[in-house]
């Protein structure tokens, strides 16, 4: 069986912060095999291997930002404080 690692990332006024643990009460979920995140962060963004569960507008606004480490744009534009 693969390893699981879980990651908590609270999103604040000021930078988000990752955390190796479980959220005990998240507002959203996301899970995948290392294979589904591999693909997800792969220049096709294919996020069809993560199960996504919650509020999945916030988990996509937060995929993206990850993905954008990779170079890739953003198909969301965010508010500038």
């Amino acid at each position: 069986p693969e390893e699981i690692a879980s990651y908590a990332v609270k999103l604040s006024a000021g930078p988000a912060t990752i955390q190796e643990h479980t959220a005990e009460r998240p507002d959203a979920r996301v899970k995948g095999t290392t294979a589904a995140w591999i693909e997800t962060f792969s220049p096709d963004g294919d996020r069809t291997g993560l199960r996504i569960t919650g509020n999945r507008k916030l988990a996509s606004v937060l995929l993206d930002g990850l993905a954008l480490s990779a170079g890739r744009a953003a198909p969301v534009k965010l508010a500038s404080g």
